[in-house]
C-alpha cells in the first residue's frame, strides 16, 4: 500500500492511501513528483467551499497536467478526497459548493486521522479568511 504524508502548516500530520488501482497513471506521476519532501503553498478560494489547493513552486520545466480516468464534479467530493492533475494537490474536507469539473482522485485521508485532518483543514481556512496568512505545507510520500 502506498501512502503519502501530509504535514499541515500548524505541523498536524495526516496520512493518505494513494488510489494506485483506480489511477495508476495519475498515482506514478504524483509518486514521482513526491521525490522527497515537497513545500506547497495553501490556496484556499474563499467561495469555493471545504476545498483547497496545493500549489508547489513551479520547476524549471513545466510539468504536464495528467488527466484521470474518472474526473469528478466538485458536487460530488467527500471528505478527505486528495486529487492531483500533475501540478496541483486539492484536499477536500467538506461539501464544495463550486460548479464545474474538479478532477481526479487519487488519495484518501486514512480514517483515523479524520478529527486532526478536519481541525488542520479549518485552520487553513481560518489562515486565510481571518488572519489573510497563506500556509505551507508539506508532502511527501511514505517509504515503507
Amino acid at each position: 500500500m502506498e501512502r503519502i504524508k501530509l504535514v499541515f502548516p500548524d505541523e498536524t500530520v495526516v496520512f493518505a492511501k494513494v488510489n494506485s488501482a483506480a489511477e495508476p497513471e495519475l498515482a506514478k506521476s504524483l509518486l514521482s513528483y513526491l521525490d522527497g519532501t515537497t513545500q506547497f503553498v495553501c490556496d484556499h478560494t474563499v467561495t469555493a467551499g471545504s476545498i483547497f489547493a496545493l500549489r508547489a513552486r513551479p520547476g524549471e520545466r513545466p510539468m504536464a497536467k495528467t488527466a484521470g480516468k474518472t474526473m469528478l464534479k466538485y458536487t460530488e467530493l467527500k471528505h478527505g478526497q486528495i486529487l492531483w492533475d500533475g501540478q496541483t494537490l486539492s484536499v477536500v474536507y467538506g461539501p464544495c459548493t463550486k460548479p464545474g469539473v474538479a478532477g481526479a482522485l487519487v488519495a484518501e485521508v486514512e480514517p483515523e486521522f479524520n478529527k486532526k485532518f478536519d481541525r488542520a483543514c479549518m485552520e487553513v481556512w481560518y489562515g486565510v479568511s481571518r488572519e489573510h496568512v497563506l500556509g505551507v505545507m508539506t508532502v511527501e510520500k511514505e517509504v515503507a
